[in-house]
């Protein structure tokens, strides 16, 4: 796929706010801001964007993808303040789950 391409999928799914697309897109952040910037990124520029990225997807995540974003949070620094976010996406439901 190409770089433009992975970028606009990345952004679809993003912009969409489906939940069930976060694991796929946590595996992808960094990359696609990567590829979307500056190739002079900075650190400090990476880390921001980062952040802001990965708070976007805890605001639409559900307790389906809580596992691998608390694993993207523990690996990367800059995002311990989202840490405590997870309580709120691990208490989140499967939108799409039926109760009988």
């Amino acid at each position: 796929m190409k770089n433009d391409e992975s970028i606009r999928l990345y952004r679809n799914l993003r912009d969409s706010k489906d939940p069930e697309a976060v694991a796929i897109m946590i595996q992808r952040v960094s990359r696609c801001i990567r590829l979307s910037r500056d190739p002079s990124l900075t650190d400090a520029e990476f880390d921001k964007a980062l952040f802001y990225e990965v708070k976007l997807l805890l605001s639409f995540a559900d307790s389906r993808s809580a596992e691998h974003l608390s694993k993207y949070i523990d690996e990367h620094g800059v995002l311990a303040p989202l840490k405590a976010k997870m309580a709120e996406v691990t208490a989140v439901q499967n939108s799409t789950h039926c109760t009988g």
